[in-house]
Order: C-alpha cells, then structure tokens, then sequence
C-alpha cells in the first residue's frame, strides 16, 4: 500500500472545490439589472424585446476532430478555454444582454478572484505561473464547451495559477525527506462560477467551469515491506 501525504503548507494559494458548489464562489457578484438583481441560482426574466438570432444552428463553439475548438490550449488537464476565438458570436451575445436590461455603465468586472498577499518570508515548494484571463470559449464542468459572456462592455476575470513543471520534485522538501521517499508538484483545480451562453435556448445563464488553481507538493512513501509473509512462518 502506497501511503500519500498532502503538503498544504507554501504549495498554494488559491486552491479550490474540487467540485461545483451550490452556493456562489467567492468574489463573484450577480449582474446588476435596472430591476434588481435576480435570485441566486436563476436566469434573470427577459423584458420581452425581441432578440434576433441565426435562423439555423445551435450557439455552440466550433470543435475539431478531437472535439476541442481550434484556439483551446492542449494539456491543461481538467481544465479547457480560449481567451480569444474568431467563432466568438459578439453580436448576439450582445442582443441578449441589451433584452436582459443589464445595466452596463461601469463595465463591471465579475468572477474576479484575488490572491492572497505573499509574506517576504515565505518560499513556494512548487514553481507557478499566474494570470487573469478573460475566457470567451470554456469547457464546462460537464464537459460541453460552451461561449462565455466576456466583452469590453462584460468583463469575467479569472485568476489561474498553473504548476511550471508538474510532477517535478518540491523545492527545499525532497533532500530532507527519508530514504525511499519522493516528491512530486501537481495541478490541482477549482470550479468557477460564470455567465455563459445557453447553445439552444441561447439566453445568458449562470454555469461551472473548472480552471488551475493551484499547484500542490505531494509526498509519495515506498511500499511497506513485510507485506506478503509465508503463512507457515506467521504461525511461528
């Protein structure tokens, strides 16, 4: 039996649910509409204008082959989105806010997810890359890739942080550690919470995408010995 230890202690900073929530995330703010915001959970009521969609097709991204849009970054694990995508349909996503009666003055920024102040004393075990993205195609916690709500006009930050070399040896952790034992930084992700567009009833709609978090150190202890003992030596 492999027994794993989770290091929590300086190998990040902004981890995650590793699953959606039912509550909003943290720092995530509803829409504000002229009317008042809607209850959690739902899709704000439409004021009855008319919205002038494609007459054929879903709103859907437009996938390969592999089923992955043509600007998703590989190898990002869990996680799958494009920050900028030629198919994006910035019109319509437009209509349908203007219907909403979104009040859009102060081009307000949603889903923005600080991080913590670094103290000057303390050292990363994992190396780590930090941005804030602004996803207009992202893959949804149920796997669907869907058009993310993300103009100049709406703005939906995300703060990613994403290991620099997974699965390589924690810093200042494998050279104290036991014969036998190793360590290793790995990926880790959390759910975000953003306004996405519906690909059939093409209305704007609150859902759970996954992103990287955060990197983790863990700590792997060799196989226990003395496991698989001859039975007639037991009974001596």
């Amino acid at each position: 039996m492999i027994a794993v230890l989770w290091l929590t202690a300086l190998a990040c900073c902004i981890c995650g649910a590793t699953r959606p929530s039912a509550t909003r995330p943290h720092g995530f703010k509803t829409m504000r509409s002229a009317r008042g915001p809607p209850p959690s959970g739902r899709t704000p009521p439409t004021t009855g204008r008319p919205v002038v969609y494609p007459t054929s097709g879903e709103l859907r991204p437009r996938l390969d082959a592999h089923g992955m849009p043509a600007c998703a970054a590989r190898g990002l694990g869990e996680s799958a989105y494009c920050v900028e995508d030629a198919t994006y349909p910035t019109q319509i996503i437009r209509n349908v806010l203007q219907s909403l009666n979104v009040d859009l003055s102060d081009k307000e920024i949603l889903a923005r997810q600080p991080l913590n102040h670094e103290d000057s004393i303390d050292q990363r075990v994992c190396t780590t890359k930090r941005k804030t993205i602004y996803p207009k195609t992202a893959r949804s916690a149920d796997h669907e890739w869907l058009y993310v709500v993300n103009d100049v006009e709406y703005a939906q930050a995300v703060t990613t942080e994403i290991c620099a070399d997974e699965e390589a040896p924690c810093d200042f952790v494998s050279s104290g550690l036991p014969p036998g034992y190793t360590s290793a930084c790995r990926q880790k992700f959390a759910y975000r919470k953003l306004l996405a567009m519906h690909p059939t009833e093409k209305k704007a709609y609150a859902e759970n995408f996954p992103f990287p978090s955060c990197c983790v150190c863990y700590v792997k202890s060799p196989p226990l010995a003395g496991r698989s003992l001859n039975p007639s030596r037991r009974r001596n």
